[in-house]
């Protein structure tokens, strides 16, 4: 599956960009990893270097924590409740955050299936204030 959407981002992709291969020129191309009919062989790279970007893409999107910590969290944006997981930096652990959040510190909310979640923007409010006390009741 993954063979053909790269075969047709490969050839999308370079198309627009004026390139003459035709989509089965571009499958053989990328797999059989040679020229094939009488375009140039700018074009044959052309195709090449974009199929190799494609492929590139699909084995780091196989990757979870890759997955979870860049692409999750570059969609949904700063506001929208992601995972907990989703929103660990090298300044704070996951552990740290749900601790946060069982103590009411990190705004958040609890899933019926006991998954945390909150937002970018609450894990940065919580960062900045994390370590500041506050005053003794008077």
């Amino acid at each position: 599956m993954w063979d053909d959407i790269g075969h047709l981002e490969a050839h999308h992709s370079t198309a627009l960009g004026g390139n003459t291969l035709v989509l089965r020129e571009v499958e053989a191309l990328l797999e059989r990893q040679r020229p094939v009919g009488d375009e140039p062989l700018r074009e044959h790279l052309t195709v090449q270097g974009c199929g190799d970007a494609a492929r590139w893409v699909y084995t780091q999107a196989h990757d979870r924590s890759r997955h979870d910590r860049f692409i999750i969290p570059s969609i949904a944006g700063p506001a929208r409740m992601v995972p907990l997981a989703v929103l660990v930096t090298p300044e704070i652990a996951l552990v740290a955050l749900r601790h946060a959040a069982r103590r009411g510190r990190l705004e958040s909310y609890q899933d019926a299936d006991g998954t945390w979640r909150s937002s970018r923007h609450a894990v940065d409010q919580y960062l900045a204030s994390r370590f500041r006390r506050s005053a003794p009741p008077a």
